[in-house]
């Protein structure tokens, strides 16, 4: 009986294991193509030419193209700066809205792995389910009628077969969290970098006419 439930929290501890590995891949994945896509903007890496208000308005109209439309992240914090400094031509008030609009990104962002912190929590903690019921049926041999020595003996069995589950939930979590935090990781440097390339080529080239 024992090693039939070893067997099924085993599978349930893979199965929350597999499931958090497919949302990390799906985030890495994520990850790559906004990472593509900061080379492929709109916004040209030349921080030599200042860009004027009506240049502005010329890359916002080229954006709202039907072609164009795409929902990366360099081109919602692009659209951002655009339409603020559509309301004031100032540097100020275009870095204050890009640095705004990345806070908001980041709190979707960490609303994104909520499950899979949930999963990394739940699969240690099934493991030890599994290492308790383990130990109750070790506890429960002793009352049965047979002699000292085989009842030592198939409560070690118990014993045994009730701690691999807290030893392969405990080694999957490992793996688990590593992938957790080096994803994590490398969405929040995106993050700075397209922060960095919307600063870098869109509001430091900002031409501001002196009066």
């Amino acid at each position: 009986m024992l090693r039939s439930m070893q067997h099924w929290i085993n599978l349930f501890t893979l199965m929350a294991f597999g499931a958090a590995l497919a949302s990390l891949a799906a985030r890495w994945r994520f990850v790559n193509v906004q990472s593509q896509k900061i080379d492929e903007s709109m916004l040209s890496p030349d921080d030599q030419t200042l860009l004027l208000p009506e240049d502005a308005l010329q890359l916002r109209q080229a954006m709202n193209q039907p072609n164009q439309t795409d929902p990366s992240m360099i081109n919602l914090l692009l659209g951002t700066a655009l339409q603020r400094a559509r309301a004031n031509w100032s540097a100020e008030d275009v870095s204050a809205a890009l640095e705004s609009h990345a806070e908001i990104i980041q709190a979707e962002t960490e609303s994104q792995y909520a499950t899979i912190r949930y999963l990394a929590w739940a699969i240690p903690s099934i493991g030890f389910v599994g290492t308790v019921m383990g130990i109750g049926e070790a506890m429960g041999v002793f009352g049965q009628d047979a002699e000292g020595e085989s009842l030592i003996s198939a409560a070690a069995g118990h014993l045994s077969t009730a701690f691999d589950t807290t030893f392969v939930a405990l080694v999957l979590s490992l793996i688990l969290m590593y992938f957790v935090h080096r994803v994590q990781a490398d969405e929040d440097s995106l993050l700075v970098r397209v922060l960095e390339a919307c600063m870098k080529r869109f509001v430091h080239r900002m031409h501001i006419k002196k009066e």
